[in-house]
């Protein structure tokens, strides 16, 4: 399984830093079966961007999410990925990431409780507004109070993978990427500061 995370870091890995562009970056992906373990990974995330600033005034951001999985036998099994930004001008405000497998099964009536009808224009699948909407919701610091269906997809760009959303409710504007990777559907999230 080790090779299988370290294959994982390294593709999300470059996705994060072509959709950050610019500042210090670290990514984390290793299997787990209970929440302890997810915790370690963003230690680590949290030690590889400490030792790239050292005494660098930098800002750090960092977001976690981990999805585990019921197989034959009551056997559990899951992935936890940790993502981390650090500048010492921080043009982006917040980051979200949020992780599940392609093969859950999500009830299609919950697309109603989540997104509205002006929103589906995108044209994404019930999952992939989850998996956007959850990595939003986790960079937008000031999220109390606020549900999936406050979060609204403007537009996204299938070939890219890319996408924005805003939340009327604070004026916030966030970016977003979709990645397919080994069965996973990865939503990686920033949250630049911009107000509308």
């Amino acid at each position: 399984m080790k090779n299988i995370d370290q294959q994982l870091t390294r593709i999300i890995g470059d996705k994060w830093k072509e959709f950050v562009a610019g500042g210090l970056t670290a990514v984390s992906v290793r299997a787990i079966t209970n929440n302890v373990e997810a915790r370690a990974c963003r230690e680590e995330v949290t030690l590889q961007l400490r030792r790239s600033v050292k005494n660098e005034p930098a800002e750090i951001f960092l977001s976690l999410s981990h999805t585990i999985r019921r197989l034959t036998g009551g056997v559990r099994d899951g992935l936890a990925v940790a993502i981390g930004y650090a500048a010492s001008s921080a043009a982006v405000k917040a980051i979200g990431v949020d992780m599940e497998y392609q093969s859950r099964n999500v009830h299609p009536s919950i697309l109603n409780r989540i997104a509205g009808a002006h929103e589906r224009h995108a044209g994404l699948k019930v999952l992939e507004y989850w998996v956007a909407k959850e990595a939003c919701f986790k960079a937008t610091p000031m999220n109390h109070g606020l549900l999936l269906s406050d979060y609204s997809v403007l537009g996204f760009d299938a070939d890219k993978g890319v996408g924005q959303m805003s939340v009327e409710k604070n004026h916030a504007q966030l970016e977003f990427m979709l990645i397919y990777v080994s069965g996973l559907i990865v939503g990686l999230a920033i949250n630049n500061g911009i107000q509308r």
